[in-house]
């Protein structure tokens, strides 16, 4: 019924990447279902991290501030039990008996936990359990830890090394997987075309006459359902990764058969339907609405930032390589102002509701509750923290580069020329005002809120800006706008110093409570 129905609105090629679109978002609403329920492709071999095998160090400042007090209780405990020792003339050896001391033994379990190492106590961890979480830090190796965090700070350590050589090994790994899934399909095709050539030329000799008709129709009866099996083979492929407990392998593994997803949308097209109008416009849609759920579920920075970037290729923006020169931007005007639009849009909203999640609450009631007794709903931020902040690179990054270069285009004075408002000088001051007012409000939000990806992307854009000033310099004739430049540098020359000579004054408008 539902291949008619797609058979007379045209959109029979749509089905296969819809079903795994929805079997994708179907991961982030029932995990453990799907999880359990789906069959294995192989049975999963457990080892251990690269970050379990290395020796356990603070990978946050909160980590480092919380094994700092548990060091200091450590060298108390050490100070108390080695007078102890000496006094009652323990015939154990010194290090033995503060070892097995259980003061101590507690305190290094706390530390390993927090390391997510296994605790020392053996009874309450089995042997498989604590292999797979690497060997627990000692009490010896914890006085030598700030050592390691120093060479770990100044990048000289093996740790960083060691790292670095996983990093490149990882690149090897999505390379590898992009090839196999750019050259599988082309492979098999050429592998049937040859199989195919020596079956007809069997069939002229009249050697295979009575499986001939058989085969053939089968190949063909086949046809309409190679997309569904390979989308279900790439979804067992991305489940299969989840069920590894290494989960620098699981991903790799489940990122094969994220990869292998984008060839197999052309796939299902080349065999439900002719050339498609505006074919590539659909492909970043469904490679958006596939990555989206994917990047929540694996709570992964790299999908979401892809994610957003097909969102904003889907909308019109795009780069294009013509031999020794790259075009960035948009093909046609209304594509420009529609990504300008929504970039503006999506900018907003995503900053609001991560500097004051609380928003949602008053957006959405019936979802989110801000009430601490109220817990059927879920916290607006406990949603942010799991589903919206691993997006935060991809909004800052893609929506304020189509942002900025829309505007950018929209403040030259070629634009004015091209679209016919060379002889209104009105319109090309308000581009300028909102070019400068976005750079200043991108510059003052970034730093202030410490959105680190905003504020870097904005600092490019206004030296962008201020070039692009400098080649339309011929327009600002007249020597007042000299002595404008002069007098608004030096009055941001003198702010900028009284406001260094002054930081109480900034201070106390982000803490009232800092002068109370």
């Amino acid at each position: 019924f539902l291949h008619c129905i797609a058979d007379k609105m045209g959109v029979h090629w749509a089905i296969a990447p819809v079903i795994m679109i929805c079997l994708c978002w179907s991961l982030v609403i029932f995990p453990t279902q799907l999880e359990s329920r789906w069959p294995m492709l192989w049975m999963p071999t457990q080892t251990i991290t690269v970050k379990e095998a290395l020796p356990a160090y603070p990978s946050s400042l909160s980590q480092a501030f919380r094994l700092g007090e548990y060091h200091m209780q450590l060298k108390y405990l050490e100070m108390n039990l080695t007078g102890s020792y000496h006094s009652e003339k323990n015939e154990k050896n010194l290090q033995t008996y503060l070892d097995q001391n259980s003061d101590v033994r507690l305190l290094m379990s706390k530390v390993n936990q927090l390391l997510y190492r296994s605790p020392t106590d053996d009874n309450n961890i089995n042997k498989n359990t604590k292999a797979l979480k690497g060997q627990p830090v000692t009490r010896q190796q914890f006085h030598k830890l700030y050592d390691l965090v120093l060479e770990v700070e100044k990048e000289k350590s093996f740790v960083n090394k060691v790292i670095g050589f996983f990093t490149f090994v990882n690149l090897m790994w999505l390379l590898s997987i992009c090839g196999i899934a750019v050259a599988l399909g082309p492979v098999i095709y050429l592998f049937f075309k040859f199989l195919m050539a020596r079956f007809i030329f069997l069939v002229y000799l009249r050697l295979l006459i009575p499986t001939s008709r058989i085969v053939y129709r089968a190949i063909v009866a086949c046809r309409p359902i190679y997309d569904y099996l390979l989308y279900l083979f790439l979804f067992s492929m991305l489940l299969q990764g989840t069920r590894y407990d290494n989960k620098d392998i699981g991903f790799n593994i489940s990122l094969g058969g994220v990869v292998g997803c984008f060839p197999a949308f052309y796939v299902s097209v080349y065999l439900h339907a002719p050339p498609l109008t505006g074919g590539q416009d659909w492909f970043y849609v469904y490679v958006m609405l596939i990555l989206t759920p994917l990047a929540i579920f694996f709570n992964s920075s790299l999908f979401a930032f892809l994610a957003v970037g097909a969102f904003t290729a889907s909308i019109g923006f795009g780069v294009s390589a013509y031999g020794l020169a790259y075009s960035i931007g948009w093909q046609k005007h209304a594509a420009m102002i529609r990504s300008l639009v929504s970039s503006l849009i999506l900018l907003v909203a995503y900053t609001a509701i991560r500097l004051s999640p609380s928003l949602l609450c008053v957006l959405f009631p019936s979802i989110f509750s801000c009430a601490n007794n109220n817990s059927s709903l879920i916290s607006p931020h406990q949603f942010f923290e799991k589903y919206l902040f691993i997006f935060n690179v991809g909004v800052n990054v893609f929506g304020l580069i189509t942002y900025f270069i829309a505007l950018l285009i929209i403040s030259s004075s070629s634009y004015n020329y091209r679209y016919g408002h060379s002889g209104d000088p009105g319109f090309y001051l308000f581009a300028q005002v909102c070019m400068i007012v976005s750079l200043l409000i991108g510059v003052f939000v970034g730093n202030i809120f410490s959105l680190h990806a905003m504020t870097n992307t904005v600092y490019a854009f206004v030296g962008f800006y201020i070039f692009e000033k400098i080649v339309e310099l011929s327009f600002w004739k007249g020597s007042a706008m000299w002595v404008l430049i002069l007098l608004i540098s030096v009055g941001t020359y003198y702010l900028s110093f009284f406001l260094y000579q002054n930081p109480d004054l900034i201070i106390s408008l982000f803490d009232g409570s800092v002068f109370a």
